[in-house]
Order: structure tokens, then C-alpha cells, then sequence
């Protein structure tokens, strides 16, 4: 008897041994080491009313062998909304793939597909979810969500579910967008550019059906670029003007939301001193009662400075009787 006892004592040392090691066929001792499951990238920074996409990844630094994973997330309908959900590569077979704007959850399961299917051993992009961004936060969370059962998020190593109830959530920063016009002109008798002569004051009109909607009063750099920003988007004809040159107009142009919209004005032509978008016998009279001048003297003119010299001199003449007669394209008598 005490040698049968000794021999059942032995064995069940062994067995508790071969449990601790991990030995024992069929017996999981534990989480695989590097298993976890990411919002990619976090934080997202975004503008109001962009489309943008994040990643939800399956972490593997070790190597384990994974068949299938969940991903369960709540998230905010102020700020979000799913646009599509696209599956990604390494697990084939999709299982879920939903997503409710209304309750602001997404929820997507993937496997190997058939049990004779290789696992999957290194990290992977379980699904790609593209949102659209609806109001501005400092942070709205993309929460995984473990309860109940059918919302549980998971990643299965064998028949073990290695996240145990732990993932890192994500957090999107939502930014007010900029509306932008990114204008340029170019100017008649300045010296080539980048120069200071090139750096004028301009008045933009933005027209709707023929109704004078906004009217803006940037300053071009030393190379005859300027901005615009804060515009409503919409489709607009767009005039522009100095008060000593002949307006441009832009037809049709489409100011995108959240987004920066180049327009090239072309030339504006010089001459018009009375700042009455033609150019006349009057804008004559008023550089030749200048001539001559220059920034204090009693008879300065500025706006009959068309190459912006400071000097009212024959450059500036030339500029005038090149274009005289002509009109602004938004002139309107």
C-alpha cells in the first residue's frame, strides 16, 4: 500500500509539473506574450467635415498563433460616423461587419476561414473603418467594448481568447477646417518678383447670381500671391482689383470645403488712377498733375504710382497710355 501511495504521489507531481511547464497536450497555461489589439494611429487629428480612416490592428510580437479576432467599438455620433468598413487582408473570412450610425457602434469579426487554414503570425490590419468627422472636440474615444458575449472583443490564439478584456481604444482630435482662396496676380512694370513692388493692396469681391455676397482686402506678398480664408464654400464669380488697375474676374470657381482653391487672376493692367475701373482722359489728368512727384511733395499721388517706384515718372506713363481705353472685367458703368 505505502509503495502504491508513492507511486500516485510521484505521478501527480509530474502531472502538476507538466501543467506549470505547459506540456501537457491540449492544455493552455495562459495569454501568448505580444497578443493586443490597437486603434492605428492614435491620436488622429482631423478637420470638420473631412473623411479619414483608421486602422484597427492586431498586435503579434510573439509570433502567436492567431485563427480569428473581433473588434466591438462605441463611439460618439456628435462627432462621428462610419462611412464603410473595408476588411483587411490576413484574415480572409469574414464573419461581422456592421456598423450602427444611429447607436455609434461598429462591430467586425474575422477568422482563417476553415479549420485546416494556416494562422496568422505576425501583426495585421483587421479592418480599416473610414469615419467622417462632424464637429469640432479636443477628443471623442473609439472605445472596444468586451459585454456582452456577441460584442466581445477578442483575439483567439487556439481556443483562448488572448486580449482578456484589455485593448488600446483610440482618440480622434477634431479641428475646425480652413476654407481657403489661394489667389495670385501678376503686375505690370515691377521689377521681376520676389520685390517689394510687387506687395499691393487688393479689394475681392465675391458674386452669386450676380449678388455681392463677400468682399475681402488682402495684400499680395512680394511675388503676387494672396489668401483668402474663412470663405462658405460654393461656386462663385470672384473679381479682383487695386485702386490704381483695371479689375479681373474669375468665373465659376468652386470653393472647396476644408480645403485650399488656387486661382490665377492673371494681370492686372495698370492705369486706373481714379480707381474707377476704365481707364480714361481722367486717369491722364491726374498723372500729369503728378508728374514728376515723389512720395511729400505737395502734388504725390500714389495710385498714379503705377509701377510702385516711388516716383511718378515716365515708367508710369507708359503703363497708362499701354492700356488706355480699356475696361475692368467687372466694370459697371
Amino acid at each position: 500500500m505505502d509503495e502504491m501511495r508513492k507511486r500516485l504521489i510521484s505521478l501527480g507531481l509530474v502531472v502538476c509539473l507538466a501543467l506549470a511547464l505547459g506540456v501537457v497536450s491540449g492544455v493552455s497555461v495562459g495569454a501568448a506574450d505580444g497578443v493586443g489589439m490597437i486603434v492605428d494611429p492614435t491620436p488622429k487629428t482631423v478637420m470638420v467635415s473631412q473623411d479619414f480612416t483608421v486602422d484597427i490592428k492586431v498586435t503579434n510580437s510573439g509570433g502567436a498563433e492567431v485563427n480569428s479576432a473581433g473588434a466591438h467599438l462605441n463611439f460618439d455620433t456628435t462627432y462621428l460616423e462610419v462611412v464603410s468598413i473595408t476588411p483587411g487582408s490576413a484574415l480572409g473570412s469574414v464573419m461581422t461587419n456592421t456598423h450602427s450610425n444611429a447607436a455609434g457602434t461598429i462591430d467586425y469579426e474575422a477568422s482563417v476561414g476553415t479549420p485546416t487554414s494556416p494562422p496568422v503570425t505576425t501583426d495585421f490590419v483587421l479592418a480599416t473603418v473610414t469615419f467622417h468627422a462632424k464637429a469640432v472636440t479636443v477628443g471623442t474615444a473609439l472605445t472596444f467594448v468586451f459585454t456582452p458575449a456577441l460584442r466581445k472583443t477578442a483575439v483567439y490564439v487556439g481556443f483562448d481568447d488572448e486580449l482578456s478584456g484589455a485593448a488600446t481604444n483610440g482618440n480622434v482630435i477634431i479641428v475646425a477646417c480652413e476654407t481657403t482662396l489661394d489667389g495670385h496676380v501678376d503686375l505690370q512694370g515691377r521689377d521681376a518678383p520676389p520685390h517689394d513692388s510687387w506687395i499691393t493692396d487688393l479689394t475681392v469681391n465675391f458674386w452669386q447670381s450676380n449678388v455681392l455676397v463677400a468682399t475681402e482686402t488682402p495684400t499680395t506678398d512680394d511675388a503676387g500671391d494672396f489668401g483668402v480664408s474663412g470663405v462658405t464654400p460654393g461656386t462663385y464669380d470672384i473679381c479682383v482689383k487695386s485702386s490704381h488697375a483695371l479689375s479681373q474676374l474669375a468665373i465659376d470657381v468652386e470653393v472647396v470645403a476644408c480645403a485650399t482653391t488656387p486661382v490665377n487672376f492673371g494681370t492686372l493692367r495698370e492705369g486706373d488712377a481714379t480707381d474707377d475701373d476704365v481707364i480714361t482722359l481722367a486717369d491722364y489728368s491726374a498723372l500729369y498733375v503728378a508728374y514728376g512727384s515723389i512720395p511729400g511733395d505737395a502734388n504725390w499721388n500714389d495710385n498714379c504710382d503705377f509701377n510702385r517706384n516711388e516716383a511718378v515718372d515716365l515708367g508710369d506713363y507708359a503703363l497708362l497710355y499701354s492700356n488706355y481705353g480699356q475696361v475692368g472685367d467687372c466694370y459697371a458703368p
